[in-house]
């Protein structure tokens, strides 16, 4: 089993097979905790420059997190509310599979979120399905997962 946030890896001794990139782009909202995203990912800095490569990741949703846009769970200290229900707005037909997850947390504001993907709530439930979203980082949008320019109004700051 791998770590679901990506912060601990392995390195097989015996020559057998390392943990593959999964077939599709998955984001799954965790109620009360960080976006768990899993796929081909690449985060890359505002200028373009990569932060990292991997195949599964933990991204801080509740904007305390000190180590942003990783989550470092401080959410828990700071009991952060969200039931990760998301209306569903997946209307769209586009596949998740096999293609680049580009995720650039842009400067004191959302992440940029590039590729096919699908977005599930906590229920498992497909909540949007596309080629781009903008996902709230900061803890204060009335539309989580999805940003909608409450960063600006509470002075968010990364």
């Amino acid at each position: 089993m791998c770590c679901p946030t990506g912060a601990l890896h392995y390195e097989r001794k015996d020559g057998g097979q390392m943990e593959t990139v999964p077939d599709e782009n998955v984001i799954r909202i965790s109620a009360n905790g960080p976006l768990y995203v899993r796929g081909d990912i690449q985060i890359t800095a505002p200028d373009g420059s990569l932060i990292l490569q991997d195949t599964r990741v933990a991204l801080c949703r509740c904007g305390a997190s000190t180590n942003k846009p990783f989550c470092d769970n401080t959410h828990l200290q700071i009991a952060f509310q969200d039931t990760a229900a998301g209306a569903s707005t997946a209307s769209e037909k586009i596949s998740a599979a096999r293609e680049k997850l580009n995720i650039t947390p842009l400067s004191n504001a959302p992440l940029k979120i590039k590729g096919g993907m699908e977005i599930r709530n906590a229920n498992e439930e497909v909540i949007f399905r596309g080629q781009e979203a903008s996902l709230c980082r900061c803890g204060g949008s009335k539309n989580k997962p999805f940003c909608d320019g409450s960063h600006s109004q509470i002075g968010f700051s990364d």
